[in-house]
């Protein structure tokens, strides 16, 4: 995934530790190199239920990347929040879409939440590093500072 800006898993970023739980939405998207390593950034958020509204609860910035003599595995995980999404994972409405009662209701829904989803991945792909809280550029300075000590 380092190497292949496209390269996904089930149309997830590959992550090394389990979660019993899928990324809802990848926004944000960067490869990255420093001092010490390589890797990517990504905004997601990991949801166990079939559906859920993107917010600010679970909305998280990640890095996972690899030193440059490739023995260490360096992993980050932000929250981060915007102005832009619900507060919460309890809210149940949010831009005119509502969330289906039960499973039944969100198979025959599908189609309105995965528009949703893309409606909301494309507005927080174009909000500025600078709209979430905290900034994301403060995430990549504290990646790029790290020094990995033999």
């Amino acid at each position: 995934m380092i190497e292949d800006k496209n390269f996904r898993i089930k149309n997830q970023i590959p992550f090394v530790f389990y979660y019993d739980a899928h990324q809802t939405i990848q926004a944000k998207v960067k490869h990255f190199s420093s001092q010490s390593g390589k890797g990517i950034f990504f905004l997601t958020q990991y949801d166990q239920d079939f559906a859920n509204l993107v917010n600010n609860e679970g909305l998280t910035y990640i890095f996972q990347g690899i030193t440059n003599d490739e023995k260490n595995y360096i992993l980050a995980e932000f929250p981060v929040t915007t102005s832009l999404l619900p507060s919460s994972y309890s809210d149940d409405e949010f831009e005119g879409y509502k969330l289906p009662l039960g499973y039944s209701s969100y198979e025959a829904n599908k189609k309105q939440y995965q528009e949703y989803i893309a409606k909301i991945t494309k507005r927080l792909e174009n909000l500025p590093q600078n709209e979430f809280e905290p900034n994301l550029n403060n995430f990549e300075v504290l990646i790029s500072s790290l020094k990995v000590e033999k």
